[in-house]
């Protein structure tokens, strides 16, 4: 999927061997291709490093099924997963992944370092949710016409800033998350995104 994405956006998805300005803001699909993946593991790895550091890892991946930088990179190898990472320049400034694909909906996951929020935050987000939308079946058709994210009660921050990128919150499900570092349980937010435009078949 993301080399047919890679066609849709060809001025704004690139992969690391991309010639790119300090400043831009790029996406890098994450994917195997010729038995190569497209980020070095060391790049993965020193992100989730990063946000261990930062102290997002644990907000990100409360549940507890990731518990280490090693297990995302092989939970990013896995197919169920559909990861991208942003690229300031050639400097790595946060991911996202996309999984639970059902029908015409996925759900959507965003992680950034702290040297990308604000305005970088945004422009990046929108540049994922394009890419996502991007998706075709293999009759050429939208794969995905709504993102879904679910959200810890605790994590404003989150919901601020799905809402920023046009999500809109459906509800609340008492106790469905638990802390897997705290114990504590936790309401799940439910935003979701539909698609803003009508779906545009590139025609090579």
């Amino acid at each position: 999927m993301a080399t047919s994405a890679q066609s849709v956006f060809p001025d704004r998805v690139r992969f690391l061997s991309t010639q790119r300005s300090p400043s831009e803001i790029s996406l890098a699909p994450y994917s195997c291709v010729s038995g190569v993946w497209t980020i070095p593991d060391e790049v993965v790895l020193s992100v989730l490093y990063q946000t261990m550091i930062e102290g997002s890892f644990e907000s990100v991946f409360h549940s507890g099924v990731i518990e280490t930088p090693e297990d995302f990179l092989a939970a990013a190898k896995n197919p169920v997963n559909v990861p991208v990472f942003v690229f300031r320049g050639h400097d790595p400034i946060g991911f996202a992944w996309l999984n639970g694909l059902s029908g015409n909906y996925g759900f959507g996951h965003f992680c950034f370092l702290n040297t990308a929020w604000g305005n970088e935050t945004k422009e990046a987000g929108e540049m994922i949710l394009d890419y996502w939308m991007a998706f075709q079946d293999k009759a050429g058709k939208p794969l995905l016409d709504v993102i879904v994210g679910m959200i810890p009660s605790d994590n404003a921050r989150a919901a601020k800033y799905v809402k920023k990128l046009g999500f809109v919150r459906s509800g609340s499900i008492p106790g469905m998350l638990r802390s897997a570092y705290t114990g504590k349980k936790m309401a799940a937010e439910i935003f979701y995104k539909e698609r803003a435009e009508p779906f545009l078949k590139i025609v090579a």
